[in-house]
């Protein structure tokens, strides 16, 4: 089967142990490393290799849709890096705003090639530091398997979201958390020149209620655009 065929990938896990940072970071511009707007504020924005480039906030969250040459070829077969910022709704403009139930990741971009010799992982994790007691999701991955690629367009997309209300024993809503998303692109070393894998986009969505399926509708005009 097709899903059996793509090429598998190790997770890179990041381990969020509260305020300790297990790996060196690039903090994100000035302009938008820390900030609040009406829903929440944030703060610590940074990235690893820097892949994932600058976003740009607005109330509905994170776009970063322009990432600095996130791209695995047979040349460059592995290309990985990780966002991190802490959200804390306390810090909204404006006074303290509802706690955060839903975080949805949204990812996308390019291929070429046979799906056996790509792959895709991408993973977050969410630490809660507010409400007590501080609490930890564990890595959750995105959907990475043959449904999430589009071989007439050369296009691939993926989603998740976590409904934290729903986590197992917490039952809360987040006030204060901090969130590492973690990406990896691969291909095979031994694919055919042309082969590639490209993330072009991701978005992180934290929502006021009924506007999860508006935001989803702009992602297909930013792959078109990309393409």
């Amino acid at each position: 089967m097709l899903k059996k065929r793509i090429f598998a990938i190790a997770a890179t896990a990041v381990i969020v142990t509260g305020l300790n940072q297990v790996q060196a970071a690039v903090s994100w511009d000035v302009s938008v490393a820390s900030g609040a707007n009406a829903r929440f504020g944030w703060t610590g924005g940074e990235n690893n290799t820097d892949r994932f480039a600058d976003p740009t906030v607005d109330v509905s969250g994170f776009l970063f849709d322009d990432p600095d040459n996130f791209k695995a070829t047979p040349a460059v077969s592995s290309v990985t890096d990780f966002a991190r910022v802490t959200i804390d709704t306390a810090l909204a403009l404006g006074g303290p705003a509802a706690p955060l139930d839903t975080i949805t990741i949204q990812e996308w971009g390019t291929f070429s090639g046979d799906l056996a010799n790509i792959g895709l992982q991408a993973d977050f994790s969410a630490f809660r530091f507010a409400p007590l007691p501080p609490a930890v999701t564990g890595s959750l991955s995105l959907p990475n398997d043959a449904s999430i690629f589009d071989t007439e367009e050369g296009t691939w997309y993926t989603e998740r979201t976590l409904t934290l209300s729903e986590l197992p024993v917490w039952n809360l809503p987040f006030t204060k958390f901090q969130l590492t998303v973690t990406n990896t692109v691969q291909v095979n070393a031994g694919a055919p020149v042309g082969t590639f894998i490209e993330k072009q986009g991701m978005r992180i969505i934290i929502p006021e209620p009924g506007t999860i399926s508006l935001l989803a509708i702009g992602i297909i005009p930013l792959l078109r655009r990309r393409k």
